[in-house]
């Protein structure tokens, strides 16, 4: 619709422009609201387009609220700049579209153009459904592969960059003979700037840091000037400001274009491109299925004459892997909502591969972490990769735990299934949306690269690099065995990550429309984790925070949302579970699974931490082990806290009097001995109905922590009955 409003100017054809802008500003208004930064840009558009038809009063009324809140129209100065922004499934309803306009409508143009970019892209046109995915107050689909976003930056800086317009079209006349080599020139040095995608080899992409070295807006202009087809150009200083910098309302950019052509030997047809409609916002053209000529499809025109007039579709062939090697994602990540990215198969991730992810740890440690075989720190049923994002690619603001190094994750789900991934990406954005600190891992984008040949979607979540999980972590920082210092550390670390806990676990979350299921009740649905252990503790090296790190609360792979009667229902036997970690409930016959179950798990964990730091290593992996190792009621030799007798839960004397031995030891704390009574009598409760909430046990954990902040004699002291030698 921009793009049809900015033509309409360009003819002078005002009255059209106006309409096309009102029906823009309109539906940004009700379905972004008036807040939203793009509904401030189509109202500032508006106004000016009133003030141009001489409507004063229209255009001030329209302009004032634009400019109510400047600086946010500065940085919102991208625009979705054409028809299919009205297709994005997740955000507008064909349906409503096309009903609200009838023939004799000034409008009816813009529903056929509508209608033009759903036959040229069905898939993009489903209706809402019950999918996270679906609802656009939690996630933007980003089609444009974040040009949007990089445009929005780069007109920032031209802003202070951009050099005055002169009068220099003698200067270029008289050396435009002079530039004929500068195309060749170019040409070679795109060639060279080209990287390879670790991820598909035969891919090549131009970063954009190395593109904007080599197209400078001097040579765009030395180009202009020498080109044979802008040789009856009048105004080419004016041309060349539109093709590097774009126009005022940020639409017409064709720098990527030209650079394209250059690339494919084809500069001289720059003009018959423009000509055509062509624009870097059409780029990249995509091949038409099972096309034997090989044509290319453009998102907003579906084809332009002169390059589907080429006779060689070698020509076309070149065309499309050209478009592609320079459009690259920019990824951004938003407060307003999470970005999911929609790319296809000719796309290159921009990114390095530093390593696959292997299973981590001791053989002990990574025995007791599975649940299946497929397991790793960011969740089973995944590749996950350790990678370098290409500078200039990427802008994550101060959100997430950057790694020094700047690794990221990158998991690659083995499902194609959209279910799946909508189930993963609802549990980490409904945990996000309730707990914003950094002890939850951080999901940073989402790609969903769409074969149009097949159908088939293969989904990648964008995470921060964590240096592993809390089993590294103790096998890492064994200095800190005993050391009273780092159990300040520890308290604010287990604050969080309990306070995280209590969001998952959160009273009633409505978020029913997010699950596909059976369930006929419309109760509110309750959370759980499901898979507490060390393995789903993952440890970030972090520069802002003091101590050796962070530690976060991270695969929600296993973790579910049951009303209360469908928990009831459960069978706790057919739940995956950790088996080490695991509660009573799910071996007790009557047992019923919820959200305490997390807590017992956490328990556990937390008891292995005091081992660590008490005791050391060793003491985690195989004394505290065999000393709770004993048959279970399956006949299988277990190492879990509990014992079944006689269809009840106890916790394993060996448990209870390992407790006791820590709160002996030498390096038992006042905090130590406290932090142990609550697991011990509150989280290790055999009884789910006794056993604490998430909610008691996040602000027991944030006394603790007052505790602490308050005396250091409170950490840091021996605890006044501690002997001098545990039983552990």
């Amino acid at each position: 619709m921009v793009e049809l409003a900015s033509s309409f100017k360009d003819q002078d054809r005002w009255k059209e422009a106006e309409a096309q802008e009102v029906w823009v500003m309109k539906t940004r208004k009700r379905l972004y609201g008036e807040e939203h930064p793009d509904t401030l840009v189509s109202m500032a558009n508006l106004a000016s387009t009133y003030r141009k038809r001489g409507r004063r009063e229209k255009a001030e009324s329209t302009g004032v609220r634009a400019n109510e809140d400047d600086e946010r129209m500065k940085e919102a100065i991208h625009l979705l700049q054409h028809v299919i922004e009205a297709g994005e499934k997740s955000i507008y309803d064909p349906g409503v579209t096309r009903q609200s306009h009838d023939d004799n409508s000034p409008l009816k143009d813009v529903a056929v153009e509508f209608d033009k970019a759903q036959a040229a892209y069905p898939s993009d046109v489903e209706k809402p459904g019950t999918m996270i995915l679906d609802d656009p107050s939690r996630v933007a689909k980003i089609r444009d592969r974040g040009e949007s976003f990089r445009l929005r930056k780069l007109q920032e800086q031209h802003r202070n960059s951009r050099p005055p317009a002169t009068d220099v079209g003698v200067r270029y006349r008289n050396d435009s003979k002079g530039d004929n080599g500068l195309i060749n020139k170019i040409a070679i040095e795109l060639d060279e700037a080209m990287t390879a995608c670790p991820l598909e080899p035969d891919k090549l992409f131009v970063p954009n840091p190395e593109f904007a070295k080599i197209i400078t807006f001097d040579r765009v202009r030395r180009i202009v000037f020498s080109l044979e087809c802008l040789r009856k150009e009048k105004n080419k200083e004016e041309l060349a400001r539109e093709i590097y910098y774009g126009r005022s309302d940020g639409s017409g950019h064709a720098v990527k274009l030209l650079a394209v052509l250059i690339g494919i030997n084809k500069a001289e047809d720059f003009l018959k491109h423009l000509s055509d409609g062509m624009r870097d916002s059409c780029l990249p053209l995509r091949k038409i299925t099972a096309n034997k000529y090989r044509h290319l499809e453009c998102q907003w025109h579906r084809s332009h004459a002169t390059l589907n007039g080429y006779s060689r579709p070698r020509a076309r062939d070149n065309f499309a892997t050209w478009s592609y090697a320079l459009n690259a994602p920019f990824i951004k990540w938003e407060p307003r909502y999470h970005s999911h990215y929609i790319l296809d198969t000719g796309d290159v991730i921009p990114m390095e591969i530093v390593d696959k992810v292997k299973h981590e740890d001791s053989p002990t440690a990574a025995a007791k972490n599975a649940s299946h075989d497929s397991d790793n720190m960011y969740g089973g049923f995944s590749e996950v990769y350790k990678v370098k994002l290409h500078n200039g690619h990427w802008d994550f603001g101060d959100h997430g735990i950057r790694h020094p190094q700047g690794f990221f994750a990158l998991k690659k789900l083995t499902s194609h299934k959209s279910i799946d991934f909508n189930l993963e990406l609802s549990s980490l954005l409904f945990t996000y949306k309730l707990y914003d600190k950094k002890h939850v891992i951080q999901l940073l984008a989402t790609f969903e690269v769409v074969n149009f040949a097949t159908g088939v979607s293969t989904f990648f979540l964008l995470f921060d690099w964590a240096e592993g999980s809390l089993d590294k972590f103790w096998q890492n920082n064994q200095n800190l065995v005993g050391n009273k210092t780092h159990c300040f550390w520890m308290a604010s670390q287990f604050y969080e990550i309990c306070a995280a806990l209590q969001c998952v676990h959160n009273d009633r979350v409505a978020i029913r429309q997010y699950l596909e299921d059976d369930r006929d009740s419309d109760e509110a649905l309750y959370g759980r984790h499901g898979d507490i252990k060390p393995g789903n503790l993952l440890w970030f090296h972090s520069n802002t925070t003091p101590g050796p790190g962070l530690l976060a609360l991270s695969d929600f792979g296993l973790g579910e949302l049951h009303t209360q009667t469908s928990r009831s229902k459960q069978d706790p036997r057919n739940i995956e579970r950790t088996a080490t970690y695991r509660s009573p409930e799910f071996d007790l016959p009557l047992g019923q699974i919820s959200p305490r179950s997390d807590i017992f798990s956490l328990g556990c964990v937390l008891l292995e931490y005091i081992t660590w730091f008490c005791l050391g290593l060793d003491a985690v992996e195989n004394t505290f082990p065999d000393r709770r190792m004993e048959t279970d009621i399956y006949g299988i030799e277990s190492d879990v806290f509990f014992s079944i007798n006689h269809n009840q839960a106890i916790l394993k004397p060996a448990v209870a009097e390992w407790i006791q031995g820590l709160q002996n030891h030498p390096d038992c704390s006042w905090y130590i001995f406290e932090l142990l009574e609550t697991i011990r009598d509150r989280m290790l409760e055999p009884d789910s109905s006794k056993r604490i909430s998430s909610s008691q046990l996040a602000k027991r954990m944030k006394d603790f922590l007052k505790s602490c902040e308050a005396d250091s004699d409170y950490y840091m002291r021996r605890h006044s009955l501690g002997s001098n030698e545990g039983q552990a």
